[in-house]
Protein backbone atom coordinates (compact mmCIF):
# COMPACT_ATOMS: atom_id res chain seq x y z
CA UNK A 1 0.00 0.00 0.00
CA UNK A 2 1.97 2.88 -1.03
CA UNK A 3 0.71 5.31 2.05
CA UNK A 4 2.82 7.20 4.66
CA UNK A 5 0.59 6.73 7.53
CA UNK A 6 0.56 3.23 8.99
CA UNK A 7 -0.79 2.45 12.28
CA UNK A 8 2.18 1.26 14.38
CA UNK A 9 0.75 -1.75 16.28
CA UNK A 10 -2.50 -3.78 15.11
CA UNK A 11 -4.64 -5.55 16.77
CA UNK A 12 -6.96 -8.59 15.02
CA UNK A 13 -9.53 -9.83 16.95
CA UNK A 14 -10.62 -13.46 15.33
CA UNK A 15 -14.41 -13.51 15.39
CA UNK A 16 -16.54 -15.47 13.23
CA UNK A 17 -15.16 -18.98 13.11
CA UNK A 18 -18.23 -20.86 14.60
CA UNK A 19 -20.60 -19.13 12.60
CA UNK A 20 -18.06 -20.15 9.66
CA UNK A 21 -18.66 -23.61 10.63
CA UNK A 22 -22.40 -23.38 11.38
CA UNK A 23 -23.21 -21.97 8.16
CA UNK A 24 -22.06 -25.29 6.74
CA UNK A 25 -23.37 -27.47 9.22
CA UNK A 26 -20.29 -28.39 10.55
CA UNK A 27 -18.23 -28.20 14.22
CA UNK A 28 -16.54 -26.13 15.42
CA UNK A 29 -13.34 -27.92 16.23
CA UNK A 30 -10.05 -28.45 14.18
CA UNK A 31 -11.10 -31.05 12.07
CA UNK A 32 -13.63 -29.05 10.32
CA UNK A 33 -12.43 -25.51 10.57
CA UNK A 34 -9.37 -24.69 8.76
CA UNK A 35 -6.82 -22.35 11.09
CA UNK A 36 -3.92 -22.14 9.11
CA UNK A 37 -4.83 -19.78 5.94
CA UNK A 38 -6.50 -16.60 8.21
CA UNK A 39 -3.40 -16.85 10.19
CA UNK A 40 -0.62 -17.34 7.43
CA UNK A 41 -2.72 -14.14 5.64
CA UNK A 42 -2.87 -11.68 8.01
CA UNK A 43 1.42 -12.66 9.72
CA UNK A 44 2.08 -12.03 5.71
CA UNK A 45 -0.01 -9.06 4.91
CA UNK A 46 1.48 -7.16 8.54
CA UNK A 47 5.32 -8.29 7.02
CA UNK A 48 4.74 -6.98 3.57
CA UNK A 49 3.24 -3.77 4.45
CA UNK A 50 5.56 -3.13 7.05
CA UNK A 51 3.44 -3.27 10.44
CA UNK A 52 5.98 -3.30 13.14
CA UNK A 53 3.37 -4.77 16.06
CA UNK A 54 0.94 -6.71 15.67
CA UNK A 55 -1.59 -8.97 18.25
CA UNK A 56 -3.94 -11.82 17.67
CA UNK A 57 -6.95 -12.11 20.27
CA UNK A 58 -8.97 -15.36 19.81
CA UNK A 59 -12.65 -13.75 20.89
CA UNK A 60 -13.51 -14.51 24.47
CA UNK A 61 -16.07 -17.09 23.34
CA UNK A 62 -13.28 -18.74 22.04
CA UNK A 63 -10.81 -19.10 24.97
CA UNK A 64 -10.81 -22.54 25.50
CA UNK A 65 -10.22 -23.46 21.87
CA UNK A 66 -7.32 -20.96 21.49
CA UNK A 67 -4.82 -24.02 20.88
CA UNK A 68 -5.72 -24.89 18.05
CA UNK A 69 -7.37 -21.56 16.82
CA UNK A 70 -3.89 -19.78 17.35
CA UNK A 71 -1.17 -21.25 19.41
CA UNK A 72 -1.07 -24.90 17.25
CA UNK A 73 -1.59 -23.39 13.59
CA UNK A 74 1.38 -20.54 14.48
CA UNK A 75 3.43 -23.32 15.84
CA UNK A 76 3.29 -26.15 13.50
CA UNK A 77 1.82 -24.83 10.52
CA UNK A 78 3.85 -21.77 10.19
CA UNK A 79 6.70 -23.29 12.73
CA UNK A 80 8.36 -20.92 15.52
CA UNK A 81 11.96 -20.98 13.96
CA UNK A 82 10.80 -20.10 10.07
CA UNK A 83 8.68 -16.88 11.73
CA UNK A 84 12.06 -16.21 13.15
CA UNK A 85 14.41 -16.26 10.12
CA UNK A 86 11.42 -13.84 8.25
CA UNK A 87 12.52 -11.37 11.27
CA UNK A 88 9.19 -12.55 13.42
CA UNK A 89 9.42 -12.17 17.08
CA UNK A 90 6.76 -13.89 19.28
CA UNK A 91 5.42 -12.88 22.50
CA UNK A 92 2.85 -13.99 24.82
CA UNK A 93 -0.40 -12.20 26.24
CA UNK A 94 -2.83 -13.47 28.79
CA UNK A 95 -2.92 -16.73 31.18
CA UNK A 96 -1.39 -20.15 29.34
CA UNK A 97 -2.54 -22.13 32.47
CA UNK A 98 -5.01 -23.37 30.29
CA UNK A 99 -3.17 -25.02 27.30
CA UNK A 100 -2.24 -28.33 26.88
CA UNK A 101 1.37 -28.75 28.95
CA UNK A 102 3.54 -28.95 25.77
CA UNK A 103 1.61 -26.35 23.80
CA UNK A 104 2.72 -23.65 26.59
CA UNK A 105 6.08 -24.98 26.77
CA UNK A 106 6.63 -25.08 23.09
CA UNK A 107 5.50 -21.53 23.34
CA UNK A 108 7.62 -20.49 25.39
CA UNK A 109 10.67 -21.79 24.04
CA UNK A 110 8.99 -19.52 20.50
CA UNK A 111 9.51 -16.48 22.95
CA UNK A 112 12.86 -17.04 23.84
CA UNK A 113 14.07 -17.28 20.25
CA UNK A 114 16.54 -14.49 19.96
CA UNK A 115 15.95 -11.28 18.48
CA UNK A 116 18.16 -10.80 15.45
CA UNK A 117 16.26 -8.33 12.86
CA UNK A 118 12.98 -7.99 14.33
CA UNK A 119 10.51 -6.86 11.47
CA UNK A 120 7.47 -8.25 13.15
CA UNK A 121 6.72 -8.39 16.75
CA UNK A 122 4.08 -10.83 17.31
CA UNK A 123 1.80 -11.08 20.63
CA UNK A 124 0.34 -14.09 20.82
CA UNK A 125 -3.16 -13.86 23.24
CA UNK A 126 -4.33 -16.74 24.92
CA UNK A 127 -7.17 -16.18 27.87
CA UNK A 128 -6.65 -12.51 27.79
CA UNK A 129 -8.83 -10.27 29.89
CA UNK A 130 -7.77 -6.56 29.82
CA UNK A 131 -9.65 -5.35 32.59
CA UNK A 132 -8.36 -8.20 34.75
CA UNK A 133 -5.42 -7.25 33.84
CA UNK A 134 -5.69 -3.55 34.48
CA UNK A 135 -6.99 -4.15 38.07
CA UNK A 136 -3.93 -5.99 38.73
CA UNK A 137 -1.59 -3.66 37.89
CA UNK A 138 -3.31 -1.15 39.88
CA UNK A 139 -3.51 -3.52 42.56
CA UNK A 140 0.71 -3.93 42.21
CA UNK A 141 0.86 -0.36 42.10
CA UNK A 142 -0.69 0.02 45.27
CA UNK A 143 1.01 -2.38 47.38
CA UNK A 144 4.66 -1.18 46.46
CA UNK A 145 3.69 2.29 48.11
CA UNK A 146 2.77 4.40 44.87
CA UNK A 147 0.03 6.46 45.25
CA UNK A 148 1.12 7.85 48.54
CA UNK A 149 0.28 12.15 48.08
CA UNK A 150 3.00 13.12 50.83
CA UNK A 151 5.72 11.59 47.80
CA UNK A 152 7.62 10.01 50.65
CA UNK A 153 6.52 6.85 49.34
CA UNK A 154 9.31 4.92 47.62
CA UNK A 155 7.49 4.14 44.91
CA UNK A 156 6.58 7.45 43.80
CA UNK A 157 3.14 8.51 42.60
CA UNK A 158 0.58 6.74 40.02
CA UNK A 159 1.95 7.71 36.79
CA UNK A 160 0.41 6.70 33.44
CA UNK A 161 3.85 5.49 32.40
CA UNK A 162 3.78 3.21 35.65
CA UNK A 163 0.68 1.48 34.68
CA UNK A 164 2.05 1.14 31.42
CA UNK A 165 5.32 -0.56 32.50
CA UNK A 166 3.23 -2.66 34.93
CA UNK A 167 0.58 -3.99 32.46
CA UNK A 168 3.67 -5.36 29.99
CA UNK A 169 6.87 -4.90 31.29
CA UNK A 170 9.10 -1.97 30.44
CA UNK A 171 9.46 -3.39 26.90
CA UNK A 172 5.31 -3.49 26.75
CA UNK A 173 3.19 -3.62 23.79
CA UNK A 174 2.76 0.21 22.61
CA UNK A 175 -0.30 1.58 21.88
CA UNK A 176 -2.56 0.29 19.49
CA UNK A 177 -3.89 2.31 16.34
CA UNK A 178 -5.67 0.15 14.70
CA UNK A 179 -8.06 -2.64 16.05
CA UNK A 180 -9.81 -4.72 13.16
CA UNK A 181 -12.30 -7.37 14.18
CA UNK A 182 -13.57 -10.17 11.89
CA UNK A 183 -17.65 -11.78 11.89
CA UNK A 184 -19.34 -8.72 12.35
CA UNK A 185 -19.66 -8.11 15.59
CA UNK A 186 -18.72 -4.11 17.05
CA UNK A 187 -17.39 -4.58 20.16
CA UNK A 188 -13.64 -4.81 22.06
CA UNK A 189 -14.96 -7.78 23.96
CA UNK A 190 -12.21 -6.17 26.91
CA UNK A 191 -9.27 -6.23 24.81
CA UNK A 192 -6.27 -4.71 25.53
CA UNK A 193 -8.69 -1.74 27.21
CA UNK A 194 -5.67 0.51 28.29
CA UNK A 195 -4.09 0.44 25.32
CA UNK A 196 -6.66 0.67 22.71
CA UNK A 197 -8.08 4.25 24.10
CA UNK A 198 -7.11 6.20 20.94
CA UNK A 199 -7.64 3.04 18.59
CA UNK A 200 -9.21 3.22 15.78
CA UNK A 201 -12.06 0.91 15.10
CA UNK A 202 -12.69 -1.86 12.12
CA UNK A 203 -15.27 -4.31 12.01
CA UNK A 204 -15.25 -6.28 9.25
CA UNK A 205 -18.26 -8.42 8.14
CA UNK A 206 -15.89 -11.22 7.06
CA UNK A 207 -15.57 -14.25 9.05
CA UNK A 208 -12.15 -15.10 10.13
CA UNK A 209 -11.61 -18.43 8.08
CA UNK A 210 -12.09 -16.44 5.06
CA UNK A 211 -9.70 -13.57 6.31
CA UNK A 212 -6.90 -12.44 3.41
CA UNK A 213 -4.09 -10.37 2.75
CA UNK A 214 -6.61 -8.01 0.41
CA UNK A 215 -8.77 -7.45 3.54
CA UNK A 216 -5.92 -6.61 5.87
CA UNK A 217 -5.03 -4.21 3.14
CA UNK A 218 -8.05 -2.30 2.46
CA UNK A 219 -8.03 -1.98 6.72
CA UNK A 220 -4.91 -0.45 6.43
CA UNK A 221 -6.14 2.36 3.39
CA UNK A 222 -9.18 2.72 5.82
CA UNK A 223 -7.27 3.48 8.22
CA UNK A 224 -4.89 5.91 6.29
CA UNK A 225 -7.93 7.67 4.88
CA UNK A 226 -9.02 8.21 8.55
CA UNK A 227 -5.67 10.05 9.41
CA UNK A 228 -6.22 12.09 6.06
CA UNK A 229 -9.61 13.26 7.06
CA UNK A 230 -8.43 14.33 10.52
CA UNK A 231 -5.60 16.18 9.43
CA UNK A 232 -7.72 17.77 7.01
CA UNK A 233 -10.67 18.70 9.74
CA UNK A 234 -7.79 20.05 12.31
CA UNK A 235 -5.97 21.97 9.37
CA UNK A 236 -6.58 26.03 9.75
CA UNK A 237 -7.11 26.07 6.24
CA UNK A 238 -10.09 23.91 6.14
CA UNK A 239 -13.82 24.75 4.54
CA UNK A 240 -16.60 25.49 7.24
CA UNK A 241 -19.60 22.88 6.34
CA UNK A 242 -21.57 24.75 4.22
CA UNK A 243 -21.86 25.09 -0.27
CA UNK A 244 -20.50 21.64 -1.56
CA UNK A 245 -16.63 21.79 -2.29
CA UNK A 246 -16.41 20.08 -5.58
CA UNK A 247 -13.02 21.31 -6.22
CA UNK A 248 -11.01 17.91 -4.72
CA UNK A 249 -13.43 15.71 -7.65
CA UNK A 250 -12.31 18.34 -10.70
CA UNK A 251 -10.27 15.18 -11.58
CA UNK A 252 -8.48 14.08 -14.89
CA UNK A 253 -9.76 10.84 -14.74
CA UNK A 254 -7.87 9.35 -18.08
CA UNK A 255 -5.81 6.87 -16.00
CA UNK A 256 -8.90 4.71 -16.27
CA UNK A 257 -9.48 4.68 -12.26
CA UNK A 258 -12.83 6.27 -11.61
CA UNK A 259 -12.10 6.20 -8.49
CA UNK A 260 -8.99 8.86 -8.64
CA UNK A 261 -9.18 12.75 -8.20
CA UNK A 262 -6.29 14.77 -10.01
CA UNK A 263 -3.82 16.23 -7.37
CA UNK A 264 -2.93 19.61 -7.36
CA UNK A 265 -0.96 22.44 -5.30
CA UNK A 266 -3.67 23.47 -3.68
CA UNK A 267 -4.18 21.40 -1.16
CA UNK A 268 -6.26 18.71 -3.26
CA UNK A 269 -4.73 15.52 -3.13
CA UNK A 270 -4.98 11.72 -4.86
CA UNK A 271 -7.76 9.92 -3.26
CA UNK A 272 -7.31 6.33 -3.80
CA UNK A 273 -9.64 3.86 -4.96
CA UNK A 274 -11.14 1.71 -2.19
CA UNK A 275 -13.75 0.15 -4.68
CA UNK A 276 -13.22 -3.70 -3.81
CA UNK A 277 -13.57 -5.53 -0.69
CA UNK A 278 -16.13 -4.03 1.22
CA UNK A 279 -17.09 -1.36 -1.31
CA UNK A 280 -15.45 1.21 0.76
CA UNK A 281 -15.77 4.80 -0.89
CA UNK A 282 -14.82 8.20 0.36
CA UNK A 283 -16.37 11.29 -0.37
CA UNK A 284 -15.33 14.40 1.94
CA UNK A 285 -18.27 15.45 4.64
CA UNK A 286 -19.91 18.46 2.89
CA UNK A 287 -20.70 16.76 -0.42
CA UNK A 288 -21.69 13.39 1.30
CA UNK A 289 -24.29 15.36 3.13
CA UNK A 290 -25.80 17.12 -0.33
CA UNK A 291 -26.12 13.88 -1.64
CA UNK A 292 -27.53 12.34 1.26
CA UNK A 293 -30.24 15.17 1.35
CA UNK A 294 -31.08 14.56 -2.22
CA UNK A 295 -31.30 10.87 -2.04
CA UNK A 296 -33.95 11.22 0.86
CA UNK A 297 -35.98 13.31 -0.61
CA UNK A 298 -36.17 11.06 -4.33
CA UNK A 299 -37.06 8.20 -1.63
CA UNK A 300 -40.24 10.29 -0.12
CA UNK A 301 -41.51 11.11 -3.72
CA UNK A 302 -40.96 7.25 -4.64
CA UNK A 303 -42.52 6.38 -1.57
CA UNK A 304 -45.65 7.90 -2.05
CA UNK A 305 -45.77 7.15 -5.82
CA UNK A 306 -45.66 3.67 -5.01
CA UNK A 307 -48.70 4.07 -2.44
CA UNK A 308 -50.89 5.78 -5.45
CA UNK A 309 -50.16 3.42 -7.33
CA UNK A 310 -51.18 0.43 -5.04
CA UNK A 311 -54.54 2.35 -4.09
CA UNK A 312 -55.12 2.25 -7.61
CA UNK A 313 -54.78 -1.69 -7.97
CA UNK A 314 -56.87 -2.19 -4.80
CA UNK A 315 -59.72 -0.60 -5.78
CA UNK A 316 -58.96 -1.68 -9.36
CA UNK A 317 -58.79 1.33 -11.34
CA UNK A 318 -56.43 0.57 -14.29
CA UNK A 319 -53.14 1.93 -13.52
CA UNK A 320 -52.72 3.80 -17.00
CA UNK A 321 -55.18 6.34 -16.16
CA UNK A 322 -54.47 10.44 -15.29
CA UNK A 323 -55.96 11.86 -11.83
CA UNK A 324 -54.82 14.55 -10.17
CA UNK A 325 -55.94 12.98 -6.62
CA UNK A 326 -55.62 9.23 -6.16
CA UNK A 327 -57.98 8.32 -2.71
CA UNK A 328 -56.14 6.07 -0.60
CA UNK A 329 -58.15 2.87 1.15
CA UNK A 330 -58.96 4.89 4.11
CA UNK A 331 -61.23 6.94 2.36
CA UNK A 332 -63.73 4.10 2.14
CA UNK A 333 -66.29 2.74 4.50
CA UNK A 334 -64.66 0.47 6.66
CA UNK A 335 -60.91 -1.40 6.42
CA UNK A 336 -59.99 -3.13 3.31
CA UNK A 337 -57.47 -5.82 3.63
CA UNK A 338 -54.43 -6.53 1.79
CA UNK A 339 -54.42 -9.30 -0.51
CA UNK A 340 -50.99 -10.29 -0.34
CA UNK A 341 -50.53 -10.25 3.30
CA UNK A 342 -54.01 -10.17 4.74
CA UNK A 343 -52.78 -7.01 6.89
CA UNK A 344 -55.86 -4.14 7.05
CA UNK A 345 -55.17 -0.66 5.64
CA UNK A 346 -56.22 2.36 8.20
CA UNK A 347 -58.66 3.66 8.35
CA UNK A 348 -58.05 7.58 8.18
CA UNK A 349 -59.33 9.56 5.20
CA UNK A 350 -55.98 10.57 3.07
CA UNK A 351 -55.49 11.46 -0.53
CA UNK A 352 -52.04 11.22 -1.97
CA UNK A 353 -50.88 13.51 -5.45
CA UNK A 354 -50.30 10.96 -8.20
CA UNK A 355 -47.02 11.78 -9.00
CA UNK A 356 -44.27 9.66 -10.72
CA UNK A 357 -40.88 9.10 -8.71
CA UNK A 358 -38.78 12.31 -8.87
CA UNK A 359 -41.41 14.56 -9.17
CA UNK A 360 -42.42 17.08 -6.04
CA UNK A 361 -45.86 15.59 -5.09
CA UNK A 362 -47.56 18.60 -2.77
CA UNK A 363 -47.42 16.93 0.27
CA UNK A 364 -44.97 16.28 2.93
CA UNK A 365 -43.08 12.97 2.83
CA UNK A 366 -44.31 9.80 4.79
Amino acid sequence: MASSTLPGHVVVIMDGGTHWASYRGLDFSPVSVPADPALRAVIDAALQQRVPFLTLVPPPEAVRDAAWMLVDPLLNGLGARRLHHRGVRIRTLGDTSGLPEETAARLVQAGALPAGDTALHLTVAVDHDGRSELLDAVRALLATGRGDRSGDSEGGPVTSDAVHRRLHGDDGLPEVDLVIRTGGRHRLSHVLPWHCADAELIFLDVLWPDFTTEHFRRALELYDLRQRCEEDLHHEDAPHLGVPDLTPFEADLHDGDPMRAAVTGDRRRLVPSLVGVGGLVTLPVTVTVHLGGNLVDNLHDTARFAKARLARALLGEPLGTTAEHVPMPGDLAGPILDAGCGHPWATAPETVTDAGPGEPSGRPGP
